[in-house]
């Protein structure tokens, strides 16, 4: 391959004498490429240089090619073939070597050396690896590319300890690249195990198993080996430490001492001048084995590059640059298949010995290249294009024929499925490809579809990755929230599988029910044995009984935390999970209500003494109306006493009217204590008791306190009792204060009428839907109609100076009695306020 002159090597041009020099690829190690450089007439020097073999490799190049430099005083030239100098420029580094006709062993040696061509080169190159590690370094990148040879008989500065054959030529170490100082003997035991697999594949022809237990030795590939040179190749590639050779040195001794020991050595083959054009040094049948071995390690390293590369943005223009450099195209194309339609996506352009790549992606169309072809190549898997404008959909046809095609378009198949194609293009004016060019095209568009298909399943592996990690992120983000989330709302979840008996909790359910640190699980039996012994055999039989119907779980029951014993209130509830018709397990949560119980408690305390003080001053407003009432019994007790002295002092005695005197004392005298006590059982704080109440019976005690109190306001009563038994269950001194509240009520909203009788209405009825209704209405003014709807809120009161609370508490009692209070406008004037209570026998 003929590549552009460097401007730097014009300094070593004559002045006026134009460059000339053609430049030819001696080998590719790693990412650099050694060249030789020479003009066909002889007027300019011959060079070697080494580079980046290819644009995309420049970087990678550049850092080889620095460290090279870097250790250059640490080569010595009878063994490293070391770099003279030297020019960089912006992102790329060349390196010059005085020796520029030597020539290296990847491409002068044939894939398979007789014994004596082996042996005439393989102790010189184990001298030149025990140079290299004799100076503390490794290679790290050992390879038949690295040796090179001399192209002419050199004196050698160590005369051999075994007969040379005349024209030995010398060989040297180069590619140092990845050289570095060797800090273990695995560094320089990597290096032996690479001379190894040279000496093997120069002996049998084909590289040695990558398994140790299925490499074979090369003598069964070449029974012309010797067996003792065979074992000695097989023990280099041991897997053992202790069953290797101790170092490159020994290598070459035992190779010596072999070569020495040979019965009649076969002279060795004659190395010829170097020609102008590069040809094999080394004997072989067919100077055509030396390009397939080149094209070889080209594709292949061409192979490695791709299957490197697993980002699909940087991969694409790679192939294009890759295939064009490899098949000496003109011009190639990377084309995929979306949606129906083929996309350019990268194209490789070779001009003035560089390649340029271009990335822009766009329809292919006729303008850019044959459709036609494209179309063939994604049906029959790949066209050619002779210069009679012919099209075949087979390459094959042509490989023997140079000069029949110029234009080549391959399906990128894998795994029976076409997603693009390679076209290319040989020359801008009418070149052709050659058999070689069309083998390699079709072999590396093989392995492209491959590399593309690798890169797109790493792709959406990729995207699957991240996919996965964002919902991995907001799986620990929900459950970071739903643990706070808990935390705050002291509210635990669990999970109860039932055929294995198991509890798996939260860690705040942990907290609330006080388990040991790290405990999360435990089974049903001491998940019992938590619960508060009062109520434990409640919420068993309620469990069982939900779980025995694959029901819905409800319970509230207490429990004693296991680490303080401190009772706790807690509210449960469990949904079952079902799977293919039968439920497998309960999920649910449990709160800690204790707060709330407590809250509670302490309102029902406090709405119990604010009802009590309501009573106490609606009984305070009656003071007048109940002293009246008191004072009745006990003026009748006075009297008769007084008539029953006189009855007693007659003489004789009437002692049968002093005896009704004395009667009528104990009727009044009980009169007065069944009004004083029913007095204190409004007044008193005590608990409600729930009992059948006799609801006329309730009316006629509350009208009785407030007889004086109506007779004083000058209100006219008209009571409509039913005439049946109204009972209802209730509690009496409640039922009393709702009354007594409806009844003051009324009296005060009639205080102001003077043009209409003042007029209270109390009636009782039993509806049919079982309920006892009690109504209470006045003739007083009324009540707004906006107001309506706020007279039972706490804290509202269309009085002067009222608190707000005595139709609130009416209300809390009646709801409480399973009742219901409302409030209505009574035509022509007035309201009416009515409850119900449900009715008991």
């Amino acid at each position: 391959m003929n590549l552009p002159y460097p401007a730097f090597l014009n300094q070593a041009a004559p002045a006026g004498t134009p460059d000339e020099r053609d430049y030819t690829v001696l080998c590719k190690t790693g990412a650099v490429a050694y060249l030789s450089a020479r003009q066909p007439g002889g007027a300019l020097p011959q060079l070697l240089v080494a580079r980046a073999h290819s644009p995309h490799m420049q970087p990678d190049a550049a850092r080889e090619l620095a460290n090279e430099l870097a250790l250059r005083e640490r080569l010595d030239p009878a063994w490293a073939l070391a770099p003279v100098g030297s020019v960089s420029a912006p992102g790329s580094l060349t390196l010059l070597y005085a020796d520029a006709d030597a020539v290296s062993l990847a491409a002068a040696a044939p894939r398979r050396l007789s014994v004596t061509s082996f042996l005439a080169l393989a102790p010189q190159m184990a001298r030149a690896l025990h140079g290299l590690h004799r100076a503390g370094l490794a290679h790290g990148n050992l390879n038949a590319g690295c040796f090179f040879i001399d192209a002419a008989p050199r004196p050698s500065p160590q005369q051999s300890p075994y007969p040379a054959p005349a024209g030995e030529r010398r060989v040297r170490l180069g590619g140092f690249g990845m050289a570095a100082p060797a800090r273990h003997a695995t560094d320089t035991g990597a290096d032996l195990h690479a001379l190894g697999e040279i000496y093997y594949l120069l002996l049998a022809g084909r590289a040695p198993a990558a398994d140790a237990t299925q490499c074979r030795s090369p003598r069964a590939f070449n029974r012309a080996i010797p067996e003792r040179l065979s074992r000695l190749v097989m023990r280099m590639l041991a897997q053992d430490a202790a069953q290797c050779w101790p170092g490159a040195e020994e290598v070459a001794q035992a190779l010596e001492q072999y070569a020495c020991a040979l019965p009649a050595p076969a002279p060795a083959v004659p190395l010829a001048n170097r020609p102008a054009s590069r040809k094999t040094i080394l004997s072989r049948d067919a100077t055509a084995a030396t390009d397939d071995s080149h094209d070889i390690d080209a594709l292949l390293r061409a192979m490695r590059a791709l299957s490197a590369e697993l980002d699909l943005e940087q991969l694409r223009p790679a192939i294009a640059g890759i295939a064009c450099e490899l098949t000496g195209a003109w011009r190639c194309l990377l084309l995929l298949r979306d949606e129906g339609r083929s996309y350019i996506e990268a194209e490789a352009l070779a001009s003035g010995g560089a390649i340029e790549i271009n990335t822009r992606r766009r329809a292919a169309g006729e303008g850019e290249m044959s459709l036609g072809m494209l179309e063939l190549a994604l049906e029959g898997g790949s066209v050619c294009a002779g210069n009679d404008g012919s099209l075949l959909q087979s390459a094959a046809a042509h490989d023997d024929e140079d000069g029949a095609c110029r234009a080549l378009c391959i399906a990128l198949t894998h795994g029976g499925e076409v997603p693009g194609a390679l076209y290319l293009v040989r020359g801008e004016h009418g070149a052709a490809f050659d058999a070689r060019q069309l083998t390699l095209a079709r072999r590396l568009a093989a392995h492209a579809a491959i590399c593309l298909h690798n890169a797109l399943a790493h792709a959406r592996l990729r995207r699957e990755n991240e996919q996965l990690a964002c919902a991995e992120q907001a799986l620990r983000t929900s459950q970071e929230l739903l643990k706070q989330g808990e935390r705050f709302n002291h509210t635990g979840s669990m999970r109860y599988l039932v055929r294995e008996d198991l509890m798996f909790c939260s860690d705040e359910l942990c907290r609330i029910y006080g388990l040991e640190d790290g405990r999360n699980c435990i089974n049903y039996e001491e998940f019992a044995a938590l619960m508060h012994p009062d109520d434990r055999q409640e919420v068993i039989d309620t469990v069982d009984a939900a779980v025995a119907m694959g029901g819905t779980i409800r319970v509230e029951h207490r429990i004693c935390r296991r680490d303080t014993g401190e009772v706790r209130y807690i509210s449960g509830i469990g949904k079952p999970v079902w799977v293919d018709g039968t439920f497998v397990e309960y999920v649910g949560t449990a709160t800690d209500i204790t707060v709330r119980r407590q809250a509670e408690y302490a309102m029902r305390v406090a709405q119990a003494d604010l009802e009590r003080v309501s009573r106490a001053n609606t009984v305070g407003q009656l003071t007048a109306s109940i002293a009246h009432e008191i004072n009745q019994p006990l003026m009748s007790i006075v009297s008769n006493a007084g008539a029953s002295l006189r009855w007693l002092d007659r003489d004789p005695p009437n002692l049968d009217n002093a005896r009704a005197g004395l009667r009528d004392i104990v009727a009044e005298g009980q009169r007065a204590g069944g009004m004083i006590a029913g007095l204190q059982g409004l007044t008193r704080n005590t608990e409600p008791v729930f009992a059948r109440v006799d609801v006329n019976a309730a009316i006629r005690h509350i009208l009785t306190i407030s007889k004086s109190e109506l007779e004083r306001r000058e209100v006219s009563l008209v009571l409509a009792l039913a005439p049946e038994e109204t009972c209802a269950l209730g509690d009496l001194v409640q039922l009393q204060q709702v009354l007594l509240n409806l009844v003051v009520n009324a009296i005060e909203a009639m205080a102001e009428v003077r043009d209409r009788p003042r007029t209270l209405t109390v009636s009782s009825a039993c509806t049919g839907d079982q309920r006892v209704e009690v109504a209470v209405q006045d003739t007083g003014e009324g009540i707004a109609p906006d107001a309506m709807p706020r007279v039972f809120d706490a804290f509202y009161t269309t009085k002067e100076n009222g608190m707000g609370m005595g139709l609130a508490i009416c209300r809390s009692i009646v709801e409480n009695h399973r009742g219901r209070i409302r409030v209505a406008g009574a035509p022509p004037c007035g309201t009416v306020f009515r409850f119900d209570m449900p009715r008991v026998p």
